[in-house]
């Protein structure tokens, strides 16, 4: 189940996710399938990453 955290990014970074967020037609479970979305990505290009660096 989902649970809410609090994050800190950078300033940059927190107005990069607003506009994507302004593009979306006003919806929780959009905003919320978005953040999930990059989240997601992250985690995945990250594991990639420390898999990369442990060879």
């Amino acid at each position: 189940m989902a649970k809410t955290r609090e994050i800190t990014l950078t300033d940059e970074n927190w107005k990069k996710i607003d506009a994507l967020l302004e593009r979306i037609p006003d919806s929780e479970f959009l905003r919320f399938c978005l953040m999930n979305d990059i989240v997601e990505e992250v985690l995945k290009r990250s594991e990639w990453i420390y898999e990369y660096e442990r060879r």
